[in-house]
């Protein structure tokens, strides 16, 4: 009897999925299964920015909201944003724009596995404006990290607008325009 080989491709890694791509999202399920697949690929977290603006509602009470943003090296930057809706997240293929009242930029060079992330992202609890809010959420993530915010460089100057671009080794560069 003859017997047919066939051509399996080793070793068998899962396809990074990258649903989703410059579009919010609130499925936490994909969220978990791409970072899954990140991590299962050794594509590591390179960067992680933290951002804080100011924002009010109806001009009356001054509110501040808190994110981050991650490069997750070979696949984009990966936004992370807690607040009344649950997180929301989303890939970019370029660094997003800062949130108009922007009033802290941190970055931090890092080399981080997306587990990490995942394991913070599905033990998420709901939004509650005192004790669990946008800004416990952040920095009990960069303490889950093992980063500490004061190590972190300043992204931000007075006056001036910012964008970043990322270089061939995938470090971020600040590229500054006055306003």
């Amino acid at each position: 009897m003859q017997t047919r080989q066939q051509y399996v491709p080793f070793p068998a890694l899962p396809q990074l999925l990258t649903a989703n791509i410059n579009q919010e999202s609130t499925d936490m399920d994909s969220l978990l299964t791409f970072l899954d697949g990140c991590s299962h690929q050794s594509a590591i977290i390179t960067d992680v920015v933290y951002c804080v603006n100011d924002w009010n509602i109806g001009g009356v009470i001054n509110l501040q909201h808190h994110g981050l943003v991650m490069t997750v090296h070979g696949q984009g930057y990966l936004t992370l944003d807690f607040g009344r809706h649950g997180l929301t997240w989303m890939l970019c293929d370029v660094f997003p724009a800062f949130p108009e009242g922007t009033c802290l930029v941190r970055g931090f060079e890092v080399q981080i596995d997306p587990a990490v992330v995942k394991d913070y992202c599905a033990k998420t609890k709901p939004f509650q404006w005192v004790g669990n809010n946008c800004k416990s959420w952040s920095k009990g993530m960069l303490e889950d990290m093992e980063i500490e915010e004061a190590s972190g460089r300043d992204m931000l100057e007075d006056g001036e607008t910012a964008s970043f671009v990322e270089h061939q080794d995938h470090r971020l560069s600040r590229f500054v325009s006055c306003a």
